[in-house]
Parts: structure tokens; sequence; C-alpha cells
């Protein structure tokens, strides 16, 4: 894994298993690492064999198992791989993906994974990609606006309060029973609004190419963006 992935990498299983979930210490899995990967690089194939490979245990043990096998992968960290899929209205790259990962998008990755059980998936993946819905958005709702951009505002809320699938330890974990708070105000509406060509991956993929349905160039969508939510 490369240098910055790497120390990422291990800050957010320390995330998993320290601050949310308490879920101990990792564990390599070695053995079955090398049967994995031979999979297909199709991502669909992908993600069935994932579900299938981790089945056994909690889901603490699911979890246990998929960030090790990504991290023994050496997978790439690439600042925001992940998007509403070829009909988002704004950010075309895929909903899902393991190749490539940012810090949240492994979170959410890893917990969709785990949180997906085989006999739900038997036909299609829809209850795997609802399931990456429910993580990466307010109330399972996909789209850009809704999607979980901020930790503290919307991501641990919605994932704790909101549907319940984490439960923050913090103040059981910390040394003395609780912890200091700090407070700051977050301008969702401004911090939308100062998107632009140089930071926005609206419409684009890694190499600077659009993606399938993207109609119009960047200027268009961010400009679209902006209507909406004056």
């Amino acid at each position: 894994m490369q240098h910055k992935g790497n120390s990422c990498m291990g800050r957010v299983k320390n995330i998993f298993f320290i601050c949310l979930l308490c879920l101990g210490s990792m564990v390599a899995y070695a053995d079955d690492a090398v049967a994995v990967s031979d999979w297909s690089n199709d991502t669909e194939n992908q993600a069935y064999a994932l579900i299938h490979w981790a089945r056994e245990g909690s889901v603490v043990d699911r979890i246990d198992r998929l960030t090790s096998y990504f991290v023994d992968q050496q997978t790439s960290y690439v600042d925001g791989p992940l998007g509403e899929g070829v009909e988002g209205d704004y950010n075309q790259k895929p909903l899902y993906r393991f190749d490539l990962f940012d810090c949240t998008t492994f979170v959410e990755m890893v917990l969709a994974l785990a949180y997906t059980r085989p006999e739900s998936i038997k036909e299609d993946l829809s209850a795997f990609e609802e399931m990456v819905k429910l993580i990466r958005y307010g109330n399972g709702e996909s789209s850009f606006l809704t999607r979980n951009h901020f930790p503290s505002a919307d991501w641990i809320p919605n994932n704790t309060v909101g549907n319940g699938l984490l439960r923050d330890v913090s103040h059981e974990v910390s040394l003395w029973g609780y912890g200091a708070v700090s407070l700051a105000l977050i301008d969702k509406q401004g911090w939308y609004q100062h998107f632009d060509d140089n930071n926005t991956p609206i419409c684009l993929v890694d190499n600077d190419q659009p993606y399938p349905n993207c109609d119009g160039g960047i200027d268009d969508q961010i400009r679209a963006l902006k209507v909406c939510l004056r």
C-alpha cells in the first residue's frame, strides 16, 4: 500500500476496533488471502465473493477478516473514489469498488460487506447496494446532497442514532470515562458553494475523462448544484 494510504488505513482500523466497536486486535488471514487474490477483477463478482468469503462468525469477525484482507492486498489510497453511480446527478463515480479506497470509503465498504449476509444476495446484489446506501447516505437516499460528507455532522449521527448500525463508545473506552468536547459550526451550504474545477470530482474519473451519462461539463454541473442550494 502506498505510504499515505497505509498510514490512513491503519488509523481507520483503529477507529473500528477502538473508538466505535472495540473489536480487539487484528488477525491476519494469509492462507485465505492467497485464494482471494485469484478472484475476478469484475466488481460485482468481487462483491459476491467477498461476502461469501467473510460469512463466518459475528459482524466483528467479518470486519476483522475483511480489513485484514484489504490491508494485506496493499489496496491503493485515492481520495474520493466513490460517487452515486452512472445515474448520479452530480457525481457518477461508482457506488462501490474494492480496488481503491480513502479513509471513509474503506470503512464504508468493509461495513457494507460485513453486514450483508450471503443468503440475501442469492439473486442479485440489491441487498448489498442498499446496505452501501444506508451507510453512505442520510436515510439511505443515494444523492450527492444526502451523502454523509462530514463525519461529526453526518456520518456518525446517521450510522448511530439514525440507522443503529454502530454505537459510539468513545466515553466508555476513554481512560477517565469522559472526553473533551470541541464545538464547531459546519456550514454545509457554504461548503457546497465553494466547489470549483480544481477540487470537485463531479463528472470526472481518475484520469479526467467523463463518466457515462455525464451531460455537460464541470462548470455546468457545479452551477446546477449551486442553484439547487440557494
